[in-house]
């Protein structure tokens, strides 16, 4: 899905699945108020198999960006603009390489959602 160098896919990742595995990963501070603000992914649907990878991108039955050339079409595995060299991402439609905050968290499964907000109740 992408590959690059630590700095590179830390400091700017392009596809949505990378984007979603970053947005997991807790940030340790001393201080909340310094905090980086990062946007939160919670992805829903079930996980692909490996022995029967659905056609196109592998990611698409749980990305938030998928259309159908993402069922039609495999992404080549290529050097998107505003990447470095060996920086490569398989995705046909990358985010921009940022991992600063959007104005809301991406929220995919609204079961997740429900469980933080205490309420196991709703869908």
């Amino acid at each position: 899905i992408e590959v690059g160098d630590r700095e590179s896919i830390y400091a700017r990742p392009r596809h949505p699945y990378t984007h979603a595995l970053l947005s997991a990963v807790p940030e340790v501070t001393l201080v909340e108020e310094e905090a980086p603000q990062r946007e939160r992914i919670r992805l829903a649907g079930d996980v692909p198999s490996p022995i029967s990878p659905p056609s196109g991108c592998r990611f698409r039955t749980r990305c938030w960006k998928a259309q159908d050339k993402c069922a039609a079409e495999e992404p080549p595995l290529i050097r998107l603009s505003g990447n470095r060299d060996g920086h490569l991402t398989a995705c046909h439609f990358p985010e921009e390489p940022t991992i600063e905050a959007r104005d809301e968290d991406i929220v995919l499964d609204p079961a997740l959602a429900a469980l933080e907000e205490g309420n196991p109740g709703a869908p």
